[in-house]
């Protein structure tokens, strides 16, 4: 289960952040490849000092980055409910 009780999976497209509320949009383009996908935060963290989000195994495959581990993205909120 996620913070938000939104159960979690690996083909989902749920992200962690630490502050935006849930239900946040969020769009990341990976700049190495050009693929886009947007994911929703339903979870809090990440924990780890230098990081802003952490992205689902799913979102991962998507963004085609699962091999690399962390990556820089970039992204675009496009919805953050009030």
């Amino acid at each position: 289960m996620t913070a938000s009780g939104a159960k979690f999976g690996n083909d989902t497209n749920i992200i962690a952040h630490k502050h935006l509320p849930f239900g946040t949009k969020v769009k990341f383009t990976n700049s190495k490849n050009g693929k886009e996908h947007v994911g929703i935060v339903k979870d809090r963290g990440p924990y780890i000092k230098g990081r802003e989000f952490d992205l689902s195994k799913g979102m991962a495959r998507k963004l085609d980055f699962v091999e690399d581990g962390v990556v820089r993205l970039n992204y675009t909120i496009l919805y953050k409910p009030q």
